[in-house]
């Protein structure tokens, strides 16, 4: 583009000024050619009219011929022209070539004589008989006392008119050329001038058309050249400004979406797939390549489709529930995209909401609800039952003090459960504090030891202490950790057989303090693992009534150990038992 632009303006520039040459040049030829004839033409008139006296006295008999004759041959070598004096039968009386005197005209100039008899001067061009050279002849009557008694015939070469409008011609080509030379000099001077802002232009809206705004056109003029420079430079300006601004908004809209947790889809009114974001794609387990595909080829939830489906026909489904399995369940719902000023359906979105937790909280809350029911009616139900014994007299004085005892343990059971709850709540709400202190983890461990045989002995079950040879000592909630491992014990005991084994311990790692409890009971299966430190969980379902916990023992351990900046982790198979471990920092 930057080696034609300037070759076609002055290609155009020569071929206007050729064409104009051309045309000029034709009509000057022109011109001349006339002007040369219409100029032999006058002066061969006038010099018939001035002959015109003295040839009358010669036809009047007043001159003798000799006299006349030579004034012709004279006139003849002086003005280049042939001169011959007519009789009006067409005999030639005179002529500036003597050997002419005495013939006739031939036919074509004898038949002009009526003319010329009439008083009519006749200009014509016969052709020489002799030469045959093409003549330019006026043919002028010669009269007396304004009788017409003769004509002057005024012959002139054609030829020489002809040469000198040629070396007209020839002198005007040369000028033509010249000028033509001229003329692309110049030509290419002003074409590259011209050329040179336009190329600019051209690779600057080049590079504008591929996203790239970091060159502007130099304006060195104020004509239509340098507007145009301005608009252009203007023009990239503002097109930078407002691609700029279109993709800040774009990836605030990618970002935002793509860090939503509630999974987006959007579907093109032609039925292909536009918008997935990272959510949607992992739960419904789309492809990267999903996008650009159609909706129903896509491997979407049959559900999920007829949804899109019934939003796209223009109906309102409202909301619908997706169920993948226990832990993929989905609230999805579904609106038309429909643009300003603009009527019709043009695409659907979807919004998909987990809500797999709330559902399992849900599930947990309403098995809590039952478990507590029956957890406060049994210890309920025990001291009522006995106090009206008591109350009835019924039972013997020496019962009672056994009576009075099962009460008691029963008021206990329902204070920790009550106690139980309102730790989870306070650990949840996180409106508690730790009462940090340097603690003795052997005296830690002993003190849980002491508070829980009595109930593995119960149990029968062997309850032993793994005591280290140099026992560490951290800084910790000396009460908040006997309770943690007071709850990881209680379950152990708990969830493992008679005749069963519970080992408490504790052991230095680097910059950590690692307690740990292991059995050798039931197990858990691995997917409950996950779910065992949510609140109102228990793993064992079937063994609820052997097992009377409320299923927050684990829930407050976590959010224990958790505060002080601790990780509690669990390993466990069903039949061989399990081992909690509680990292802590020293």
């Amino acid at each position: 583009m930057k080696s034609r632009l300037w070759k076609r303006l002055v290609m155009a520039n020569m071929l206007v000024i050729l064409t104009a040459l051309l045309i000029l040049g034709a009509v000057q030829s022109q011109l001349v050619h006339r002007y040369l004839f219409s100029t032999r033409e006058f002066e061969l008139k006038g010099l018939a009219r001035e002959m015109e006296d003295v040839l009358a006295d010669y036809l009047a008999g007043n001159d003798p011929p000799d006299m006349a004759e030579s004034l012709l041959g004279a006139l003849d070598r002086l003005g280049d022209a042939r001169l011959r004096v007519v009789n009006l039968d067409g005999r030639i009386a005179l002529s500036s070539h003597r050997p002419h005197r005495g013939r006739h005209l031939d036919a074509a100039e004898a038949a002009i004589l009526g003319e010329v008899g009439a008083g009519k001067t006749i200009t014509y061009q016969p052709l020489d008989a002799q030469s045959e050279e093409r003549m330019l002849s006026v043919a002028h009557p010669i009269s007396d006392d304004g009788r017409v008694i003769g004509a002057l015939l005024v012959s002139a070469p054609v030829g020489s008119i002809q040469a000198a409008a040629s070396e007209m011609t020839r002198l005007i080509l040369v000028a033509a050329f010249a000028a033509l030379v001229a003329s692309a000099g110049l030509g290419f001077l002003l074409s590259r001038q011209v050329a040179r802002p336009l190329m600019t232009m051209a690779e600057v809206a080049s590079e504008m058309a591929i996203g790239r705004f970091v060159r502007s056109v130099p304006v060195t003029s104020d004509d239509e050249l340098g507007v145009l420079a301005r608009a252009l430079n203007d023009l990239s300006r503002n097109l930078s400004d407002t691609l700029g601004s279109l993709k800040e908004e774009k990836q605030k809209f990618e970002t935002t979406v793509a860090s939503m947790r509630e999974g987006v889809l959007g579907v093109e009114s032609g039925g292909r797939i536009f918008l997935v974001n990272d959510a949607a794609r992992q739960m419904l387990s789309l492809d990267t390549s999903a996008v650009g595909e159609s909706f129903r080829t896509s491997g979407l939830p049959e559900v999920l489709v007829a949804l899109i489906d019934r939003v796209r026909s223009g109906e309102v489904p409202g909301e619908v529930r997706i169920d993948l399995g226990p832990t993929r369940i989905y609230r999805v719902w579904g609106d038309p995209i429909q643009f300003e000023k603009r009527t019709g359906f043009s695409g659907v979105v979807i919004l998909i909401q987990d809500i797999s937790h709330a559902e399992r909280l849900e599930w947990m809350r309403r098995n809590f609800v039952a478990d507590a029911s029956h957890e406060l009616r049994a210890p309920l139900t025990v001291i009522t039952g006995f106090l009206e014994a008591l109350s009835d007299g019924t039972v013997s004085r020496s019962d009672h003090p056994r009576y009075i005892r099962i009460v008691r343990e029963e008021v206990e059971r329902l204070n920790r459960l009550v106690q139980g709850l309102l730790d989870l709540n306070r650990y949840e709400s996180g409106h508690f504090e730790l009462q940090w202190a340097d603690v003795d983890s052997l005296r830690l461990l002993q003190s849980v030891f002491d508070r829980m045989t009595p109930l593995a002995h119960a149990q029968g079950i062997q309850f032993e202490i793994v005591r280290p040879s140099d026992p560490p000592k951290l800084r910790a909630d000396r009460d908040r950790l006997e309770q943690v491992l007071g709850n990881l014990v209680e379950n152990a005991i708990r969830y493992t057989p008679a005749g069963g084994r519970v080992e408490l311990g504790v052991q230095s790692e680097a910059d950590n303090v690692i307690f740990w409890v292991g059995d050798n009971g039931l197990g858990i299966a691995p997917d409950l693992l996950p779910h065992i430190w949510d609140r109102f969980f228990k793993a064992d379902r079937s063994r609820r009534r052997d097992h009377p916990g409320s299923g927050i023992g684990l829930s407050i351990v976590r959010h224990i150990v958790t505060a002080h900046g601790g990780q509690v982790r669990v390993e466990s198979s069903p039949g061989e038992g399990s081992l909690f471990e509680v990292r802590l920092p020293r």
